[in-house]
């Protein structure tokens, strides 16, 4: 099992490994893959947070 944790940005990541690995996304387990394809949808999370106070 591979111990090395990685952290990406960009709109997309397409991943192929030789032999089943498991994958975890965020916490959560998939199981065993042997490729992956992921993409980023451009405005899919709004997040909304309080104004700041004037000064």
């Amino acid at each position: 099992m591979r111990t090395r944790l990685s952290y990406l940005r960009g709109a997309s990541v397409q991943l192929a490994v030789e032999a089943p690995e498991p994958f975890e996304l965020d916490g959560d387990a998939f199981g065993d893959i042997v490729a992956l394809d992921l993409r980023v949808d451009e405005r899919a999370l709004l997040v909304r947070a309080p104004a700041l106070p004037e000064r």
